[in-house]
Formats: C-alpha cells, structure tokens, sequence
C-alpha cells in the first residue's frame, strides 16, 4: 500500500536513516528503507536521493511510502525503530 510520509530526516547513532517523531511522543521513530542508488553525502550531513538531490539531516522531508511493518535489517538496531517502511517514491 502506499503511502505519504512526512517528518524530520534522522540518522539513529546505529547509522540508519529514517523520520523521526515529535519531542514528547513515545513512539520511536520510522526506520526507512531506501531504494538501490540512494546513497549518504560524503560529508554525512545528508541522504542524496536517485536524482541526485540532498536531502538534509534535521529537516523536514516527505516521503512516498509502501510495505511496512517488515523486518528491521540486520545493520539496524531494532529496538530504536518502531516499525520500518520502504520509500517508494523516487527520491
């Protein structure tokens, strides 16, 4: 199914990308999965979509969305995502 995400763009301190929740919620926030060719700034400050565009860190973005609630892969730490969607729209 998809969907319209829309949030501030975080990067976990276990290296892994997604929106974050507002200051007092106490759900955790929504791990992304990216599509192949998105990729990290070389500076880090930044998720550079497949058209090439930086998408900054601690700013609002939104998102097309599909697939959720799938497993949290292997380089992600579980317990600091509360449920993981893929991007679906090109970025």
């Amino acid at each position: 199914m998809l969907a319209q995400y829309s949030g501030v763009l975080i990067k976990q301190s276990d290296g892994c990308v997604g929106l974050g929740v507002p200051a007092g919620s106490k759900s955790r926030p929504i791990l992304r999965r990216w599509p192949a060719g998105t990729s990290l700034a070389e500076d880090g400050k930044a998720v550079l979509g497949l058209s090439g565009k930086p998408f900054a860190f601690d700013t609002v973005v939104g998102l097309g969305g599909g697939f959720g609630h799938v497993t949290v892969p292997p380089d992600c730490d579980s317990t600091m995502w509360g449920s993981v969607y893929d991007v679906q729209q090109p970025l």
